[in-house]
């Protein structure tokens, strides 16, 4: 009998100018986002390669592991990945928006430091995500700061730290011994060791991107081939503008915040 678990479906990222509802995509988005208190997630597009027509530009490939029409990717967040989700472009409006609120419950999961896509993860993403989607109403000023790239989980850490301050200063939670002197040989929160570090940490950021990027020109033009097509250097300079624009410069921004963090509490 064939394992069809194990055989590999081939996928193509596609723009939003190519995908039906991609604005009203975003603004649910925006709600989710909104609701969840997530950081900045964007939005990438895929469909099946084999359905995509010739005038549909391609802007990456990927293989996933599951064979249709046995199974149906809807969508998918990468752990690894956590500043994005992948949403199946030919899917209905309403089959978009649930999946969109779907995926954003896995990123929420994630930010707690829990496993995503198991079983009962599943049914709670799946149950949560009819909830956005009732919940939500036109809201310009949500829209504005998702357009903005408004962090939210930046704002509930800042607000969990002015929270644990008032008790500190109330004395909860805290020692009634005088604290002692802090050695002159403890390191700062931004020693400059840790800032060398800091700085290694984003340019092997930097050299996983662009090498994804030189694999995504190597599949996009190996497609193209098979369809007896050859893109263009013009063609292929937008794609990786395109890759670079959601790998490289939203990605040093997350790192960045995540790094800056870990430095001002001394981890």
């Amino acid at each position: 009998m064939t394992d069809y678990t194990l055989s590999l479906t081939v996928y193509a990222e596609i723009p939003s100018k190519n995908v039906a509802f991609w604005e009203a995509a975003e603004r649910m988005l925006a709600h989710a986002r909104q609701e969840l208190r997530l950081p900045m997630v964007r939005i990438r597009w895929f469909r099946r390669l084999d359905e995509i027509s010739d005038n549909v530009e391609i802007l990456n490939t990927f293989g996933h592991r599951i064979e249709e029409p046995y199974g149906y990717l809807q969508g998918k967040f990468d752990p690894a990945r956590p500043g994005e989700i992948w949403i199946r472009a030919n899917q209905t409006y309403s089959q978009k928006m649930l999946t969109i609120c779907h995926e954003c419950c896995h990123v929420r999961t994630h930010i707690a430091g829990c496993l995503c896509d198991i079983g009962e993860e599943e049914l709670l993403s799946d149950e949560f995500a009819e909830k956005l989607v009732n919940s939500y109403r036109e809201d310009q000023d949500c829209w504005l700061r998702h357009v903005m790239g408004h962090d939210y989980r930046a704002e509930e850490l800042e607000a969990e730290r002015k929270r644990n301050e008032r008790l500190a200063a109330a004395g909860w939670g805290v020692s009634k011994k005088p604290a002692a002197k802090t050695p002159s040989t403890v390191k700062t929160p931004f020693d400059e060791a840790d800032l060398q570090v800091a700085v290694k940490h984003l340019q092997a950021m930097e050299a996983r991107a662009l090498r994804d990027i030189q694999s995504s020109i190597r599949r996009a033009d190996a497609a193209a081939k098979r369809k007896g097509v050859k893109l263009t250097d013009e063609e292929l300079g937008k794609m990786i503008a395109s890759i670079a624009s959601v790998r490289l410069t939203p990605w040093s921004e997350w790192y960045c915040t995540c790094l800056a963090k870990r430095l001002r509490e001394g981890n």
